[in-house]
C-alpha cells in the first residue's frame, strides 16, 4: 500500500523506461542493451547479496536465468568485443564501509569467469578502486595493461554526490589502485 512498492522501487520503476528482461512483473530491476561493440548488462544485488537482505531471493531466480542468459549470447556473439556489468554491491572493494559482499561474490563470479566479463562496474561504497584481472578471486593479470581475455577487472565508482569513505588499513593484494576522501 506505500508509494515504493514491495521492493521498493517502484519511483524508479515508473520513472525510467528501460529495455526488457522478459519479466513484466520484474522490468527496469535489471536489463541489457547493446551499444556498438560492448554489451552492457545491469544487474540488482539486492536479489543476492548478505548485507542488505530485505530483498534477497525476490527474482525467484529469473534474474540469475537472464544474466545467464545474457552472458552466453553475447559472448557467441562475434560482434561482441567487450561485456561490461554494471551492479551495485561490490564483488571487490576494500571500504571500510561496506567492502566486498560475500553473497554478490557466490551469485555471479562463477558466470562472470564462465563468460569471459571483462570489466564490473560497481557502487554502494563512496570510492574509487580498481582490481587487477580476477578470475573469481585470484588475480590472473596485473597492469598497468591487463588481458582481459583471462580475468575481469572491477572497478568502484560510488563517488557521486556522497560523502566519500575511509579504506582499511591494508590494501589487499586484488587492488590495483585505491583512492578516497578526493
Amino acid at each position: 500500500g506505500d508509494s515504493w512498492g514491495t521492493w521498493g522501487y517502484d519511483p524508479y520503476r515508473t520513472r525510467f523506461s528501460l529495455p526488457s528482461n522478459g519479466h513484466a512483473d520484474l522490468q527496469n530491476c535489471f536489463y541489457a542493451f547493446r551499444y556498438g561493440s560492448i554489451h552492457f548488462l545491469c544487474i540488482d544485488n539486492n536479489d543476492v547479496n548478505t548485507e542488505i537482505t530485505g530483498n534477497i531471493g525476490y527474482t525467484g531466480g529469473r534474474q540469475a536465468q537472464f544474466v545467464e542468459a545474457e552472458l552466453a549470447a553475447a559472448r557467441l556473439d562475434p560482434a561482441v568485443n567487450f561485456i561490461v556489468v554494471g551492479m551495485h554491491q561490490c564483488a571487490f572493494s576494500s571500504s571500510s564501509k561496506h567492502g566486498s559482499d560475500e553473497g554478490v561474490r557466490e551469485a555471479w563470479f562463477d558466470l562472470f569467469r564462465r563468460y569471459s566479463v571483462d570489466l564490473v562496474l560497481q557502487g554502494h561504497d563512496h570510492t574509487y578502486e580498481r582490481s587487477h584481472a580476477m578470475a573469481g578471486d585470484e588475480v590472473v593479470s596485473e597492469g598497468p595493461v591487463y588481458n582481459s581475455d583471462v580475468g575481469t577487472v572491477y572497478v568502484v565508482c560510488g563517488n557521486g554526490g556522497a560523502v566519500q569513505e575511509p579504506f582499511n588499513p591494508v590494501q589487499p593484494a586484488w587492488s590495483a589502485f585505491r583512492q578516497a576522501l578526493k
